[in-house]
């Protein structure tokens, strides 16, 4: 089958895991990288989290002072925005795990995170929901803006 991901898409994609990386280790990413290389210029990146397994199976923050899940997710969002025809399609963070304290009549007390990475989709070539395919997917697409396409 034929692809039409380019080695400058494959070098974006590791130029930016790396700098999620270099400038995510004070705020709590252990390490970043591309870990799908698809045939339409789609690449799904993991971003691995400084966070250790505790006893109740769950993922805690070793650093838990400068550990900041929202700064994270802002991070590869404004690094991905940086890189000309980058386009964040979608990620998955980790859901927090919540242990009930309704005998106390207190909130919940947080336990720690469902797993240790979040899942980023990073696209080169727009992607069209609805239709699940790429734009070289389909033969009768116009394209209106970078992210949004019309099919006639």
């Amino acid at each position: 089958m034929e692809s039409h991901t380019t080695e400058s898409m494959r070098e974006v994609a590791g130029t930016i895991a790396r700098e999620i990386t270099e400038q995510g280790k004070v705020i709590g990413v252990d390490e970043c990288y591309v870990d799908d290389y698809g045939r339409y210029g789609n690449f799904q990146l993991i971003c691995s989290l400084d966070v250790e397994m505790n006893s109740s199976r769950n993922y805690k923050a070793c650093n838990r002072k400068t550990f900041s899940l929202l700064k994270i997710v802002y991070l590869f969002k404004r690094v991905i925005k940086q890189h000309k025809g980058a386009i964040l399609r979608c990620h998955e963070s980790p859901q927090g795990i919540y242990k009930s304290n309704a005998s106390w009549g207190g909130k919940p007390d947080f336990e720690g995170y469902e797993r240790n990475y979040i899942m980023i989709d990073v696209d080169f070539i727009p992607y069209h929901e609805p239709s699940n395919s790429f734009a070289v997917q389909t033969p009768f697409v116009e394209q209106v803006s970078d992210k949004q396409m019309k099919l006639f």
